[in-house]
């Protein structure tokens, strides 16, 4: 996203560690991105969890808006939320 090749990236799967994703949220964020989880909500790093694993999914997007349109589009096509596809 950050060199223009995409504008949406999502993945429901968990799996992803907090390290894995730390950095390129930081950078996407800089560049007026946004990464949420299947539910809508920011990730969430916190030093003391008993799991360092990202459970609820990833959304990126270059903008909010953007993020708006792919997960209604999502939804629509699927017939479930982001949270009941995961």
């Amino acid at each position: 996203m950050t060199e223009g090749k995409s504008d949406f990236y999502v993945n429901l799967v968990p799996g992803f560690k907090h390290w894995d994703m730390c950095g390129s949220e930081a950078i996407l964020q800089s560049r007026f991105g946004i990464v949420t989880n299947a539910s809508k909500q920011p990730l969430a790093y916190t030093p003391d969890a008993q799991s360092h694993t990202i459970q609820g999914g990833i959304l990126a997007a270059k903008n909010s808006a953007l993020l708006k349109v792919c997960e209604h589009r999502i939804e629509s096509e699927v017939g479930l939320s982001l949270k009941e596809c995961q």
